[in-house]
This record gives structure tokens, C-alpha cells and sequence, in this order.
């Protein structure tokens, strides 16, 4: 994980960041970014909506035309266009989060929703909660709400932040004339590293656990003052995992009660 001021945003006050609107014919759908305090308010009434293994599946597939962002291009242009990452993630299995309160209006109707964009174990992932809900399902999952946001609706709504990253990236290559920042992602769950290196972004992925330490050790060393950086950052997370603790979207992160740090 990288120190949360490692990567250079293009605004640190996400209260000035621009929503992003997204319009699929009359439908519109209008995410907010927030931070991670306010995600805890936020996720006091929501409720997971049933996830699309299947979609994930065919999204990581490598026979998919065209490929999506890669894991260091994704990440970096989030922090771009939507200030850092939270640190309400499990650390074992993810690197990052970015939440947000998407409102949508559709035939009519409005809808109250919390997406959280991440990783998990090495891929995209995105999670939708449902606000105001409430589910009967032992999983603790609900529907998607066609008449709300429908389940064809996510998929554009993924493919959408994909291509709109990748766009993002290319206008930041013509007027930042800034080298991308060096930094390392480790994903243990995975065995997974990623990150940018001399202003190139890399993916190594490992089978043998030996061999990924031994990498890991190797690019830390590589990348000399993140060192001390990445291990700090270790600790921040942790403490701020601790106050993210009694909602619905703590529960199914896996957080348990914590307490606010000293």
C-alpha cells in the first residue's frame, strides 16, 4: 500500500471534486465522491445488492475485446479525477476503495445508492448498496430495482468508468506534463504487485509465495525512500479501519467494531 499522500491528486478537497454524470438514454446517474466518515453515516441504512459473479468473471476474462484499464492505470487515474483512495478496504485482498453516493433518476423515479470502486484479489470490483432498504435474503443481498437501477444499468455503469478513465489518462498525458509517480501496490491475497516504475506501469503476478516476497523485497529496495512510506502506511490504514465499524457496508467489508483512535 502506498502513503496516502504518495500520489499527487488533482484536487486533495473532495468537496470540490465534480460529480460524475452518467446518462444512459433518459436515465441519469449522478456519483459524488465522499469520504470515508461520510461513508459510514451513508452506509448506517444500506443494503448490498446482489453481485454479478458472472459479469466479474466475463470482465476478467483475456479474451475480452477491448481490455479494460490494467490495475496501476485505473488506480492512478482514480486519485486524478477523484482525490485519493479511502483506506475502508481489507488490506489482505484489496489496495484501494474509492466510495461514493450515487443518486439516480430514472422513468420518473429516484434512487439513493453508495458504490464503492475497488479491487478484490487482484481485479476491478465494484459493490452497490441500496440506501432506505431492506433485505429477507439469508445472504443479506437484495434485488437490483429495475424501475431504480437496473442490473444492465451496472454493466454500463462499469464499462462507462472504464472508458472514461481511459480518456481521463489521455488528456493528463497532454496537459500534465508530469511523469507518473512511482509507487507499489501489494495484493497478498493474490500474490499479486502493481504499481508504476520509471513512469511505466507493471502487473507481476505469482504462483509460488517465495518468489512474490522475494520480488516485493527487490522493488521496495528498488524504490528506496517508499520503503519507511509503505510501512507507516500500514499503520494509518489500520487506525483508520478502526473507525469505519457498525454499518451494513462495514459488515460485509468484513470490519469488526473498532474503536476512534486516540
Amino acid at each position: 500500500m502506498l502513503a496516502p499522500d504518495a500520489i499527487p491528486t488533482k484536487d486533495k478537497d473532495m468537496k470540490k471534486q465534480q460529480p460524475l454524470v452518467v446518462r444512459r438514454g433518459t436515465a441519469e446517474f449522478t456519483l459524488t465522491r465522499v469520504d470515508d466518515r461520510a461513508l459510514d453515516a451513508l452506509g448506517l441504512d444500506a443494503v448490498l445488492v446482489e453481485e454479478d459473479d458472472l459479469f466479474w468473471m466475463q470482465w476478467h476474462s483475456p479474451r475480452r475485446v477491448p481490455r479494460p484499464l490494467s490495475l496501476p492505470r485505473f488506480f492512478l487515474m482514480m486519485c486524478q479525477r477523484f482525490g485519493d483512495s479511502g483506506a475502508v478496504l481489507d488490506t489482505y485482498k484489496s489496495s484501494f476503495c474509492f466510495p461514493f453516493r450515487m443518486v439516480t433518476s430514472k422513468q420518473g423515479r429516484s434512487g439513493d445508492y453508495v458504490v464503492l470502486v475497488g479491487d478484490w484479489k487482484g481485479g476491478l470490483r465494484v459493490k452497490l448498496f441500496r440506501r432506505g432498504a431492506e433485505s429477507d435474503d439469508a445472504r443479506g443481498w437484495i434485488d437490483f430495482v429495475e424501475e431504480e437501477f437496473s442490473r444492465e444499468d451496472f454493466h454500463f455503469l462499469v464499462s462507462y468508468l472504464d472508458g472514461y478513465l481511459e480518456a481521463f489518462e489521455e488528456r493528463y498525458r497532454e496537459h500534465i506534463l508530469v511523469e507518473a509517480p512511482d509507487f507499489l501496490h501489494d495484493v497478498e491475497a493474490a500474490q499479486l504487485l502493481y504499481g508504476y516504475k520509471d513512469g511505466r506501469p507493471f502487473v507481476h503476478e505469482f504462483e509460488d509465495g517465495d518468489e512474490y516476497e522475494k520480488v516485493r523485497a527487490r522493488l521496495l529496495e528498488e524504490l528506496g525512500e517508499w520503503k519507511a512510506r509503505l510501512v507507516a502506511n500500514l499503520e494509518w490504514h489500520r487506525v483508520a479501519y478502526s473507525t469505519f465499524t457498525m454499518s451494513t457496508i462495514a459488515k460485509e467489508l468484513g470490519v469488526a467494531p473498532g474503536h476512534e483512535p486516540a
